[in-house]
C-alpha cells in the first residue's frame, strides 16, 4: 500500500521546516518566559513538521493520525503544566512519549520521501539537514523522558534544566562529547550509544546517497551530450 499520493509534489517543501528548526535551535538556550516556551515553541515545532509532511502528500488517514498524535502530546503537556502536576507522579512522561512517537513517525516519512528522489537539489540537502536536526530533538525528548523517571540519570556540572539535555543530545549526535554531562542510568547510556550510531550512520548514508545521485546526474548529462 502506497503512503504517498500521486499528486504533484510541492517545491521547496523542506526549507520552511529547516528555517523553523534553526530558529528553535538557536533560541532554545536563552532564558525565555516559561509561558512562551511551553506554548509557542511546541506549536511552532508541530506546525512546521505537519506542514512538511503535508507537502509530501501522504495519504489523508495517515496524515490525520500523525496530526492528532502531535496535537495530543502538545495539549497534554500544556494541561500538565497548567495544573502543575508534580514530576514525581510520572504522568508527565505520557505527553513526552507521545511526542517522541510523533517525531519518530515524522522522521521516518521524511527520510522515506527524501531518499526516493532521483535528483539532487538544494531542497534535498535542506531536507537532509532537517532530518539530522530532528534526530537531535528526538533524542532530547527521549533523554527528558528518562530524566523524569530518574532525576539522577545524568551527571550535570551545575543545576539541571531542559537545555542541559538539549545540549547533551546534540553533543552526542555529533560525537563531540565534552564530558561535562554524561549518563549514569543504564537506559540513558544505551540511548546515548544508539544516538551516536544513528547520527554517524545517517551522515554516511545521506552523503553516499547525495554522491550517488550526483554521479548519476553527471553520467546522464554526458550520455545526452
Amino acid at each position: 500500500m502506497k503512503i504517498f499520493s500521486r499528486q504533484k509534489s510541492i517545491k521547496n517543501k523542506y526549507y520552511h521546516l529547516l528555517a523553523v528548526l534553526i530558529v528553535l535551535f538557536f533560541i532554545t538556550p536563552f532564558n525565555i518566559n516559561k509561558e512562551i516556551r511551553y506554548f509557542i515553541f511546541p506549536l511552532m515545532f508541530l506546525s512546521a513538521i505537519l506542514f512538511s509532511i503535508r507537502a509530501l502528500e501522504v495519504k489523508r488517514p495517515l496524515y490525520i493520525f500523525i496530526a492528532l498524535t502531535g496535537a495530543l502530546a502538545v495539549i497534554l503537556s500544556l494541561l500538565f503544566k497548567f495544573f502543575n502536576i508534580p514530576v514525581g507522579w510520572g504522568l508527565q512522561e505520557i505527553p513526552v512519549i507521545i511526542f517522541a512517537f510523533f517525531l519518530l513517525i515524522s522522521i521516518a516519512l521524511l527520510i522515506s520521501k527524501m531518499f526516493s528522489v532521483s535528483k539532487v537539489t538544494s531542497d534535498t540537502i535542506a531536507g537532509g539537514i532537517s532530518v539530522y536536526l530532528l534526530l537531535g530533538f528526538l533524542w532530547t525528548i527521549l533523554y527528558y523522558a528518562v530524566y523524569i523517571f530518574d532525576c539522577n540519570a545524568f551527571s550535570f556540572p551545575r543545576q539541571s534544566n531542559e537545555f542541559n539535555l538539549f545540549y547533551f543530545s546534540f553533543s552526542t549526535l555529533t560525537t563531540l562529547g565534552y564530558g561535562d554531562i554524561y549518563p549514569i542510568n543504564k537506559l540513558a547510556m544505551s540511548l546515548s550509544n544508539l544516538e551516536v550510531v544513528t547520527g554517524q550512520m545517517y551522515i554516511a548514508i545521506f552523503i553516499a546517497r547525495l554522491v550517488g545521485l550526483h554521479s548519476t546526474g553527471i553520467k546522464q548529462m554526458d550520455e545526452k551530450c
